[in-house]
């Protein structure tokens, strides 16, 4: 039966495994190949070419598996052995997938670390809010180390318990005012018309049949290429562009569109993705929607002073932001509040490079069509609107429209 490759694929693992002197972690391998078919539709193991190893690596493993940063090791070499025996046993193109799990490594090792990083955000969050609801200022030093410390020495069930009763206390923070929306008819022809499908459409048409690297991408000069040929505005252009990732305006976009299905780079060449005449059709609204998903979602982890790739992390909450305030909001409120959250969180104090990352993620989202300039400020456009209520909605957030019943807030 067709669900047994993974099975098979493991049986001959070990087999391959015997006649090599290493030690491969067998039961590691079949996880992966187990994860590759429920999460990306793996249909056997010669289907994992580079981009389906991407997927794997980059979106299927950092959502559905709970890894720590020194885990990441083992994990790769994990992946080295399956591509090594795929390779040797004829199922795929072993110089290929070798030559992607290279450009995919320092990625991946990003991606773990940045969902550990979540995590021990949102603990952090909790942990603070604790802190000073026992009256204790989480920026005196002293005082938070000595409420840790207490906090720590509790029995286990009592620190649950604490944190269990915030959280409850607590639900409502997933309530967000209500809106109106127009017509979907409406809706739809402003995806349609809107700069994030212009965008996201006229790079799929420069892809088709071009030849992509091992991971995936255009080469460096084919991404130049793509820039003029989009007419895209790349400001944050890095001074030498070796790779895609050095135009990040064109690496976001190019990897939005993949992963929303609007292009498809499965065969080492670009191609219409399913999703693409949805965009240019009908269904615009549903495919727009997984583009704009993939196109906020930050790329990487943020390191360090790295206030570009912060504040892209920060944007959903940039976003939820202006969702909630119900009109135009003055850019200095919108920096002013990034900066305060900022500054609680990461270890950047510049507040200038903040300002202006957060200045051209704004910009990005009029370009789109998400938001727009309103005087001083700025404000969600309907079609905005319509896109960050849908993934509160998909987060669990209670998000009514305006005239519908509510719960208090």
């Amino acid at each position: 039966m067709a669900e047994d490759w993974v099975e098979r694929t493991a049986d001959d693992l070990r087999r391959w495994t015997d006649e090599h002197d290493e030690p491969v972690d067998v039961q590691g391998v079949r996880l992966l190949l187990d994860l590759a078919r429920e999460e990306i539709d793996l249909t056997g193991p010669d289907a994992l070419d580079p981009a389906a190893l991407r997927r794997l690596l980059l979106e299927a493993f950092p959502d559905a598996v709970v890894a720590e940063a020194d885990e990441v090791p083992a994990i790769l070499t994990a992946v080295g052995h399956l591509v090594a025996y795929l390779g040797a046993r004829g199922h795929a193109d072993g110089p290929a997938l070798t030559a992607a799990l290279a450009e995919i490594a320092p990625e991946f090792a990003r991606a773990v670390a940045g969902a550990e990083s979540d995590e021990r955000r949102a603990a952090a969050e909790i942990m603070t809010a604790l802190m000073r609801a026992d009256g204790v200022d989480p920026a005196d030093q002293d005082a938070a180390d000595g409420w840790v410390a207490a906090f720590e020495a509790l029995p286990e069930r009592e620190r649950y318990a604490r944190v269990d009763a915030y959280l409850r206390e607590h639900g409502d923070d997933l309530v967000v005012p209500p809106v109106r929306l127009p017509s979907r008819d409406e809706l739809a022809v402003a995806a349609a018309e809107s700069g994030l499908t212009r965008q996201a459409l006229a790079l799929a048409a420069w892809a088709v049949n071009r030849r992509l690297t091992a991971g995936a991408e255009p080469s460096a000069r084919e991404a130049l290429a793509a820039v003029d040929a989009i007419g895209l505005a790349i400001p944050r252009r890095a001074a030498t562009v070796a790779a895609l990732s050095d135009l990040p305006e064109l690496h976001r976009l190019w990897w939005a569109a993949v992963r929303a299905d609007v292009l498809d780079t499965s065969g080492g060449v670009g191609a219409p993705g399913p999703a693409q005449a949805a965009l240019a059709g009908d269904d615009v609204l549903t495919a727009w929607l997984g583009l704009f998903e993939h196109a906020v979602a930050a790329a990487d982890a943020p390191t360090g002073q790295d206030a570009a790739g912060l504040v892209r992390a920060e944007l959903p909450g940039v976003l939820l932001y202006l969702y909630e305030q119900g009109g135009p909001v003055p850019h200095t409120a919108i920096a002013a509040a990034l900066a305060e959250h900022v500054a609680e969180t990461y270890a950047i104090t510049d507040g200038a490079v903040v300002t202006e990352a957060l200045t051209l993620e704004l910009a990005d989202l009029a370009a789109w069509g998400v938001a727009v300039r309103a005087g001083d400020g700025w404000t969600l456009t309907p079609l905005g609107l319509w896109g960050v209520r849908e993934m509160l909605l998909a987060d669990g957030y209670t998000a009514p429209l305006d005239g519908e019943a509510s719960p208090a807030l």
